[in-house]
């Protein structure tokens, strides 16, 4: 049996759809096939979290190191496609700016002024689109 036998959701998997509304698409894999061959990603595709997080805390048998990751064909070898003592020497120097007390007390300010921008511009609408208007620009 091939892949597209074993993994029919992950091989019909259509990206477009995934980035319009991935809900509906997330949702079917997470109860039909939580683990999936993605065949337009050429990839293993894990959407349940439990499954997410045995395979992030194995670094024995799962890597994210991949000839296909785009990140790592863009910057090369660098800390999110580097495993073991390569990703700590890389993550090593960023470790202190990532903690919670850094981030808080260097952008809590700018992030409180840009929350209430964008609850401002959504204003009093009943049907905001959360995730475009305030979830996505904020996140950026």
């Amino acid at each position: 049996m091939d892949l597209a036998e074993r993994f029919p959701l992950g091989h019909r998997l259509d990206l477009n759809a995934l980035a319009v509304n991935p809900y509906p698409i997330l949702n079917g894999l997470r109860q039909r096939e939580p683990i999936t061959w993605a065949a337009p990603l050429r990839m293993w595709y894990v959407t349940r979290r439990d499954l997410v997080l045995q395979v992030l805390l194995d670094s024995e048998r799962f890597t994210t190191d991949s000839e296909h990751s785009l990140i790592k064909r863009t910057f090369g070898s660098q800390m999110l496609s580097a495993e073991g003592d390569r990703h700590r020497k890389y993550k090593a120097p960023c470790i202190k700016t990532f903690s919670t007390d850094w981030v808080e007390a260097h952008f809590r300010e700018l992030v409180e002024t840009r929350v209430q921008e964008l609850i401002d511009e959504i204003g009093p609408h009943n049907n905001a689109d959360l995730r475009g208007q305030y979830a996505g620009p904020l996140a950026t």
